[in-house]
């Protein structure tokens, strides 16, 4: 994806419903400023690294915490300022900053240099895999930005990505549902589900940027309730593996019983031993390896739909 000017402050003023859906019962205080904060990035990636932060911070803190998010303007005057940080500066200069804090129990020193690491969690198989944070550090460094962590056991956590302050103006086109430089020209109706919040929001914005039809679940049982009630048939399935309940497998089984040869795209963060689950040869199933950019999806979905018509008119 291609970056463009984008007002921050605009942008999450427009994401703002769906970030208070990522973060569920979690309380969110929004403080976005009075706007002029534009960086260079592409909106859906923005996107990415909000949802997943404010996720991150909501399952910290729990139901009985709170998340603040704040965007702000700083100086770097130095990079040894942030010499410590996951990913310093590259230069000194003007960032906007966005910051999430969370409540919750806090990061040990130990583990700051590791919670960017795509598959480091505590979490046990069958839940979140960790990889929300992975894709923060790879969109924030490819855009020239740095991060910092402020957390100690018991106090919470504060984190702090920094993106180059263009000073520019905003792209026309950076609202929630833009025309975008990746649009297909055949658009189709999909079905996206999983169990991270995050991921479900963002790549959910970025399949409706795209300009399909996308209909979202949280879990493979939700998703089943939505396909009998679908006005229209589903051209596409993309769907985690390992969820609660309902895996990824059983769903495009259901799903492809009563649509046969119906597109599936498998996302997970497991490796190739996820499939040895269904005695499935890797080279003819399609998998997405998370964590992934829209950038890498979009293709996909374009491969997918492209080999389903052919097929269709043969």
């Amino acid at each position: 994806m291609r970056p463009e000017p984008v007002d921050v402050t605009d942008r999450l003023d427009r994401l703002e419903p769906l970030l208070r859906q990522v973060a569920g019962p979690t309380p969110l205080e929004l403080n976005t400023g009075p706007g002029g904060l534009v960086v260079s990035i592409d909106p859906t990636e923005l996107d990415q690294v909000v949802l997943n932060l404010v996720t991150n911070a909501a399952e910290a803190a729990g139901p009985t915490g709170r998340v603040t998010l704040r965007l702000g303007r700083r100086r770097v005057t130095s990079v040894l300022e942030e010499r410590r940080a996951p990913l310093p500066p590259k230069s000194p200069g003007v960032y906007v900053t966005i910051e999430v804090g969370d409540d919750g129990p806090g990061v040990s020193a130990g583990e700051i240099p590791l919670i960017f690491e795509p598959f480091y969690s505590s979490r046990q198989l069958g839940t979140a895999s960790g990889l929300g944070l992975a894709i923060v550090e790879e969109i924030v460094r490819e855009r020239g930005g740095f991060i910092s962590v402020c957390s100690e056991p018991g106090q919470g956590a504060l984190f702090r990505v920094g993106l180059p302050w263009s000073g520019g103006r905003p792209s026309a086109h950076s609202g929630p549902y833009r025309q975008p430089l990746l649009r297909t020209e055949r658009a189709a109706t999909v079905l996206l589900v999983d169990d991270e919040p995050g991921v479900l929001g963002a790549l959910g914005d970025g399949l409706r940027a795209a300009g399909h039809d996308t209909l979202v679940a949280d879990r493979g049982e939700a998703a089943v309730q939505l396909l009998d009630g679908a006005e229209r048939s589903p051209e596409l399935l993309i769907t985690d593996i390992v969820m609660p309940g309902m895996d990824g497998f059983e769903l495009a089984d259901i799903a492809r019983g009563r649509w046969p040869g119906l597109p599936v795209l498998f996302i997970t963060g497991y490796g190739e031993e996820i499939l040895a689950r269904r005695d499935l040869d890797a080279s003819k199933v399609d998998i997405l390896q998370k964590p992934f950019r829209m950038a890498e999806l979009l293709p996909r979905v374009e491969e997918l739909l492209e080999r389903r018509a052919n097929e269709e008119a043969t």
